[in-house]
């Protein structure tokens, strides 16, 4: 038995290992979430029937407009590398992959399957294709934190009135603080000369891979316009992500502040975005129920903003799996 026949096992039974394990940490956020609230179905059915059809459709739209902009990034990371390919190609390529990772493989299967797809069209350069996504994130999270740096200083005090909201804001701040600090340790450790590689990284273990990756990431650190403009298009993208919430929030007739409405946002979608569960299938619904008691003390409202938003990221999905069908039958 040849090595590869060993491996494929065994990447099952991981696969199947972390399936079981999302659905686990889903069904008990989820029996924690029921079983800590009465829900008045009655009323959440009203909250639902009652649904501004127009804001929600606005919502869907502004929605599929941020993740055809991601395509629209990555091309952009794509080109500085000497990597040309389509708008088309790259904005159809992201949809798929959202919707692979919608339907819980995750984002690093994701991002994998753009990889793959890329690497046929510029063979041998699969360790630059998978720079390109590293920045993607970066300047994703990087775009974000700048949102939050300036909506949270005027919710702050909201927002760490009570100990579950302080917890939330607290990890999601841990998070985008993470990648910061990782963005401040690059810079430190850069070299005298702008046109060398960071000197950090020429001190990792990466064999046959180093030269490749040294290269990519130098092309950004002696040219950062491409991630710079990378960064712009992820601060529009950050910006329609809390105008789509909040228009969740005007079709369900919400009256709320509009300023701590859309600080949620940001947290909402981070940590739904956490690979440890289906679909963000619980996590979400106990972080927007929390996040909803400075708005309300009935829990309805929580989940129907929750359901909408699954809608929403569902209906997205269906976007992708179109663009995946129209990727496997063209050419790039």
């Amino acid at each position: 038995m040849n090595v590869q026949s060993q491996l494929v096992p065994q990447q099952a039974l991981r696969t199947a290992l972390t399936w079981l394990l999302k659905i686990f940490i889903s069904v008990l956020l989820l029996a924690w979430f029921f079983s800590t609230r009465n829900i008045d179905w009655q009323n959440l059915k009203s909250l639902l029937s009652q649904l501004h059809v127009s804001h929600f459709l606005l919502a869907t739209i502004l929605w599929v407009i941020l993740l055809a902009l991601g395509g629209w990034r990555w091309k952009v990371l794509l080109s500085a590398l000497n990597m040309p390919v389509t708008n088309a190609t790259c904005i159809r390529l992201t949809l798929a992959a959202v919707f692979f990772s919608t339907i819980s493989f995750g984002p690093l299967a994701a991002d994998g399957l753009r990889t793959w797809w890329m690497s046929r069209i510029h063979p041998g350069r699969t360790t630059a294709i998978i720079i390109t996504l590293v920045v993607d994130r970066i300047c994703g999270l990087v775009a974000l934190g700048i949102i939050c740096l300036a909506i949270f200083p005027s919710q702050w005090s909201t927002l760490i009135s009570k100990p579950s909201t302080a917890a939330i804001l607290g990890i999601v701040l841990s998070i985008l603080g993470g990648t910061l600090l990782l963005l401040l340790f690059s810079l430190l450790f850069r070299e005298s000369n702008p046109d060398t590689t960071p000197g950090w990284i020429q001190h990792l273990p990466l064999q046959k891979q180093r030269k490749d990756l040294a290269a990519a990431i130098g092309a950004y650190w002696c040219k950062p316009q491409a991630a710079v403009q990378a960064l712009m298009i992820s601060l529009i993208i950050q910006s329609l992500s809390v105008l789509s919430g909040l228009f969740i929030f005007w079709s369900l007739r919400l009256e709320f502040p509009i300023l701590y409405g859309a600080s949620t946002i940001p947290l909402i979608n981070v940590l739904q975005a956490l690979p440890i569960t289906i679909m963000g299938l619980g996590i979400r619904e106990t972080t927007v129920a929390e996040l909803f008691r400075h708005i309300t003390q009935f829990p309805e409202p929580a989940l129907a903003f929750s359901l909408l938003n699954l809608l929403i990221n569902l209906l997205g999905a269906f976007v992708g799996l179109i663009c995946w069908l129209t990727l496997k039958t063209s050419k790039s």
